[in-house]
């Protein structure tokens, strides 16, 4: 098949040729003879040559691009290998039906994480200038299940490109890990170096608390407790950070994968036991049983009067409760006695206060013992109970009618005269004379209640009201003397037309 197409190619370049420099026909027949012999050769070595190899070369296990883990932590210093499946020598293959890969050198990295994959067949024969001379063209990976019940022809072999740009999965940017450390069982686990006891709180030791707590804790790469949480409680909160605190504080050797140190999720078991700690804990003692309670009996009434009920009382009526507050001593006898809540007559209260001091009663008792006590004893005052027959007051009188007073009224008055001396120096103000009005409607009396803060002014007005007349007040028809206070003001605009 390529020696055909090669033949075209070569015979289209030698028409093309012919057309620009005019050479004979011949001589492009020759060429393309010479080519395509030199290329049966090559190819004849390319199917001869691995199969020659393959059987001098030991029988070793191959890795198979089937069995291939694809990890992502696969160290970028770790070369991964994968071979083709060696092809049947047995039998020969047409060379129209090989299909060449080309594997690159430069090491590529999986999406799904850091790796590198290369051809172990190219590395021990060393036939990489010769394979990528064939094939430039790159093809995605592809893994194919091989069918084992069936025998699949050489040109039937899917062949993997690799691409040449190293990519790197944006999924994570953790440390790279080495797959082959994995499959190979060389990652070590997290190693404690430094360890504390956990201190036992003093209120675990006295209540006698045990128990296990699981913290689960992050080691870093570093070895350090990044952090710490309560996986398990204790049942009890004071262990459960006595451990927390101590824990944070040890030192571990961290994880390894391979050779490169990680973090680590670690769930870290943490015991209190009073035994293993030495601590002795005594039961508290029971505590004494309570003695058995005494029966208590209240005071009982053994003998009473009733109250007076006072005269006063009787006559007008009074009825009502008085509560008393008694005092009542183990001899039975009342030893104090209080007024709580009033009848609401004074009368009542004191006479109920007097006949209880002289009743007797059976003190109260505590089991078999007595005991003073204290009582709130109702007194209830009746007319009816009592049999008294209350006859109602007679109904007074009515007063007799308000008569209507009324106030004096002004009949005759004149301007007082404003002094000569007031108006030369501008004296202005206002006087309140408090005057008494006779029955007769006569001014009786004048008296200065409120100075204008000039006595001319005073005087003037104090004259001038003497002489004044008034309609008397009355008190219903009857006229009555008054006393009035009466504003007397001086204005010289007011003042203006005398």
């Amino acid at each position: 098949m390529y020696l055909n197409i090669l033949t075209t190619v070569l015979k289209a370049k030698a028409v093309d040729s012919t057309h620009k420099h005019r050479k004979p026909a011949k001589m492009v027949s020759v060429i393309s003879k010479v080519v395509g012999l030199a290329l049966v050769l090559l190819l004849g070595c390319v199917v001869w040559l691995p199969s020659a190899v393959a059987q001098d070369l030991p029988d070793e296990p191959i890795e198979t691009l089937e069995g291939m883990e694809v990890s992502g932590t696969v160290s970028v210093q770790e070369e991964r290998k994968f071979s083709i499946p060696k092809p049947d020598t047995t039998t020969i293959m047409p060379l129209s039906g090989l299909i060449a890969a080309d594997i690159p050198k430069t090491p590529t990295v999986s999406q799904d994480g850091p790796k590198i994959v290369r051809d172990s067949i190219a590395d021990r024969k060393g036939m990489w200038k010769f394979v990528r001379s064939i094939i430039r063209e790159e093809r995605p990976i592809s893994i194919v299940e091989p069918d084992t019940t069936t025998i699949v022809p050489l040109n039937g072999l899917v062949v993997a490109t690799i691409p040449k740009t190293p990519t790197v999965s944006r999924e994570t940017s953790k440390m790279v890990r080495d797959s082959i450390a994995d499959r190979k069982g060389l990652r070590k686990p997290v190693r404690l170096i430094k360890s504390e006891r956990p201190l036992y709180p003093q209120v675990a030791r006295r209540e006698g608390w045990e128990g296990t707590v699981v913290l689960r804790i992050i080691v870093g790469t570093g070895g350090d407790v990044e952090n710490v949480i309560t996986q398990t409680s204790s049942g009890h909160p004071a262990l459960d950070e006595s451990a927390a605190q101590s824990v944070k504080t040890w030192r571990f050797a961290p994880a390894k994968d391979g050779e490169f140190p990680i973090a680590t999720k670690v769930d870290l078991p943490v015991r209190f036991s009073l035994d293993e700690y030495g601590i002795q804990f005594s039961q508290p003692e029971p505590e004494p049983e309570p003695e058995p309670v005494r029966e208590k009996k209240p005071a009982r009434l053994i003998k009473s009067e009733r109250p007076d009920y006072p005269q006063v009382a009787r006559k007008e009526g009074w009825e009502g409760t008085v509560v008393l507050r008694i005092t009542i001593g183990t001899g039975g006898d009342v030893e104090n006695v209080i007024t709580q809540t009033s009848s609401g007559y004074p009368a009542l209260d004191e006479s109920a206060a007097q006949s209880v001091k002289t009743w007797r009663f059976a003190p109260a008792k505590d089991g078999e013992f007595p005991i003073a006590t204290k009582v709130d004893l109702p007194v209830r005052f009746s007319l009816d109970e009592y049999g008294i027959q209350f006859s109602q007051p007679e109904p007074e009188p009515e007063p007799e009618p308000v008569r209507e007073k009324k106030p004096a009224r002004l009949i005759k008055s004149e301007r007082p005269d404003y002094p000569q001396v007031a108006r030369k120096e501008g004296w202005e103000g206002t006087v309140v004379l408090r005057i008494t009005i006779g029955t007769g409607g006569d001014v009786e009396n004048v008296i200065t209640q409120t100075s204008s803060g000039y006595p001319a002014l005073d005087e003037s007005a104090a004259q001038s009201v003497k002489t004044w007349q008034f309609d008397p007040a009355k008190d219903g028809d009857v006229p009555i003397a008054t006393s009035v206070d009466l504003p007397v003001r001086f204005d010289l605009e007011e003042y203006k037309d005398q």
